[in-house]
């Protein structure tokens, strides 16, 4: 036989469920039906109205900045970004050396590098007082201050 204490828990037990059963099925009829997410299917909404560009502009933009040359590549840290387009000596320009025995520092087509880093399609193999060595893959390039 239960006891009034037991009896009284497992009433208190029910009302709960039932209320938190009332709070879920509110909270879902308040839900719209396109609020709602089905496994395994997402249909992507375009908006429409003032205010929202069409496709075309985006294009247009992408076709205007395939011309664009970038001094390094913006997603990734100063100085260990490639850039296209750099692999001869000519493109390559030393400006300054920031010289510390621990991490010596260079400044590359007003890039910040330091040793291992990539510029164009060189890595900086190694950073002196006056000069910089760097190898394409087969062959090193030294690009001294003038």
């Amino acid at each position: 036989m239960l006891k009034k204490k037991d009896i009284l828990e497992l009433a208190i037990t029910i009302v709960l469920l039932f209320i938190l059963s009332a709070i879920v099925i509110a909270t879902l009829k308040r839900t719209s039906p396109a609020g709602r997410v089905r496994m395994g299917r997402v249909t992507p909404v375009l908006k429409q109205g003032p205010g929202v560009q069409n496709r075309g502009s985006f294009k247009k933009l992408q076709e205007e900045s395939k011309n664009l040359k970038l001094r390094r590549d913006p997603f990734m840290p100063a100085g260990t970004g490639y850039i296209e387009g750099i692999s001869a000596k000519e493109d390559l320009v030393l400006t300054g050396i920031s010289w510390n025995p621990d991490e010596p520092l260079a400044i590359i087509n007003d890039s910040l590098v330091r040793i291992g880093d990539i510029i164009g399609a060189n890595k900086v193999v190694d950073i002196k007082h006056d000069k910089v060595t760097l190898n394409d893959g087969s062959r090193d390039i030294s690009l001294t201050l003038d």
